[in-house]
């Protein structure tokens, strides 16, 4: 007999606590939330994540989010 456990996973972003139920991408994550990758700026645990990482990049339980929106204007 199998118990299937759930996995909570808490994140901070933008020094708010955040709880996501599985295993994601940052891109998953980013999508989910409805964060256009394109014009953002996003540092994990201190780093500075490249546009062509975030679909490697796997969200850990303690992971740390800096997301900061680009937006042009005169």
């Amino acid at each position: 007999f199998l118990r299937q456990i759930k996995m909570e996973i808490k994140i901070q972003i933008n020094g708010k606590e955040k709880k996501i139920e599985k295993k994601m991408t940052l891109a998953s994550f980013l999508e989910l939330e409805g964060i256009p990758l394109k014009g953002t700026a996003v540092e994990l645990n201190r780093e500075i994540v490249y546009e062509s990482m975030v679909q490697q990049i796997i969200i850990k339980d303690g992971d740390i989010l800096e997301l900061v929106r680009i937006v042009g204007g005169g």
